[in-house]
């Protein structure tokens, strides 16, 4: 069997077959390049794909992101209704009421939401209607209970009501035909009420990923475990399988030795069950950065091999079996960094929605920041009130600054010293 080069990466003796050498060597060439950010996004987003459509009921559709647009079969409200408890009659005959002058009227009915009237209000007449009721035919107004003397068979009318005045019209809210939730909306508690105001029971939306999160290193220990010398707790795990719930997605867990052979099949095995994975650890130049081995053996496609900005510089992409996988620092803010501003990206693309994506905007720096910027840099920080609070505490390998922060600090390369009321970007959380 032919063989060639590429097929042995570092100190790997793995036999690959010919055939897969020039996709091993474009990928190890990709693995030395860093892009911009913006570029490592759009990349993401092409070549990720959706999730397949799901047809769901609308009480399980919390947090899923709709496949189609859906229509309003009926106007809202489907009938001119009451907003409030009171009187149903003709407004203009309310004129010049008052205490001292009330204007009586018969009560002729009693409607209740729900009730279909069957009744025309003539010139003259009154009908007791509750909030939500059927608005009569013939009645064009509705005085609230509150400037009558709630009479029953006949009622004293204190205050002038204009015609349409607590007039609820048919398809105020929306007509038969208008759009109720555009495809691509992810559904919360408003959009979800708006398509069962339309009569929604079922909808088509996308499924919500499964992600996988390996965490590696020979030095991580569980939390709850005895300290021992050498080791660290497994910060990372907790960080990102938190965020991922934050943000509505499953979570699979598993934390493995820096070792290639495990990292290939823990990968391998996890993107059977998932629908992408995100890895720490391993990803810069060193003994034990093993990823830059694995990848290029198991990817269809490395997208990129790192970023030109701090922190997370080494983070890496890729598609495995058809499946997203990125690669992050072991730092853990590195980590909690990029998985802001890919992992965002990532989970949208599989989605089929950029509803996750950080927004943008721009603030006054609160105080000086002094030190250069060689290299674009994200920093965490607080915002409020049009300001942006620096934390104290820069390395990527601390995490308890991060703690308060709303968004990060989008430095630009070549920055020199930033001063108190520069306008700066921010990325909020």
């Amino acid at each position: 069997m032919a063989v060639c080069a590429w097929a042995v990466i570092r100190a790997d003796t793995r036999i690959v077959p010919l055939e897969r050498c020039e996709n091993m060597k474009e990928n190890w060439e990709i693995l030395q390049n860093r892009i911009p950010l913006e570029e490592a996004v759009e990349r993401i987003y092409e070549a990720v794909k959706p999730l397949e459509e799901t047809e769901c009921d609308l009480e399980a559709a919390d947090g899923t992101i709709l496949s189609e647009s859906y229509q309003a079969q009926y106007d809202q409200p489907p009938f001119p209704r009451s907003p409030l408890d009171g009187y149903a009659l003709r407004g203009e005959e309310t004129k010049g009421a008052s205490r001292e002058h009330p204007v009586v009227f018969p009560v002729v009915d009693q409607l209740c939401a729900g009730d279909r009237s069957n009744i025309c209000v003539n010139p003259g007449q009154a009908v007791r209607i509750m909030t939500g009721a059927m608005i009569p035919e013939g009645a064009n107004a509705v005085i609230r209970q509150e400037d009558t003397d709630l009479g029953e068979k006949q009622v004293s009318i204190w205050e002038e009501v204009k015609p349409y005045g607590n007039y609820c019209f048919q398809g105020e809210d929306y007509h038969a035909g208008d759009i109720l939730v555009k495809e691509g909306t992810r559904l919360d508690y408003i959009s979800i009420g708006i398509l069962a105001s339309g009569g929604k029971k079922r909808v088509k939306v996308r499924k919500i990923p499964r992600i996988s999160l390996i965490t590696t290193g020979n030095e991580l220990i569980e939390p709850g475990e005895p300290m021992n010398c050498g080791k660290i707790y497994n910060t990372n795990q907790y960080l990102i399988r938190s965020r991922l719930r934050e943000w509505g997605i499953s979570c699979r867990t598993i934390q493995i030795a820096d070792d290639a052979a495990s990292v290939e099949r823990a990968i391998l095995s996890e993107l059977e069950q998932s629908d992408g994975v995100i890895t720490t650890g391993g990803v810069s130049v060193g003994e034990k950065d093993i990823l830059n081995e694995v990848l290029p053996r198991i990817s269809d496609r490395i997208l990129f091999g790192g970023l030109e900005v701090k922190p997370g510089s080494p983070s890496k992409c890729a598609i495995v079996n058809g499946k997203p996988l990125l690669a992050l620092s072991g730092n853990p803010f590195a980590a909690a960094a990029v998985l802001e501003l890919l992992g965002r990206p990532m989970v949208s693309a599989l989605m089929g929605s950029r509803w996750l994506e950080c927004k943008h905007q721009t603030a006054e720096m609160e105080r000086d920041f002094l030190k250069k910027s060689p290299q674009r840099r994200f920093l965490r920080g607080f915002y409020e009130n049009g300001s942006v609070y620096i934390s104290e505490g820069h390395s990527s390998g601390q995490i308890r600054s991060f703690a308060g922060c709303n968004c990060m600090i989008d430095i630009p390369k070549g920055s020199e010293a930033l001063k108190k009321g520069e306008k700066v970007n921010i990325w909020m959380l």
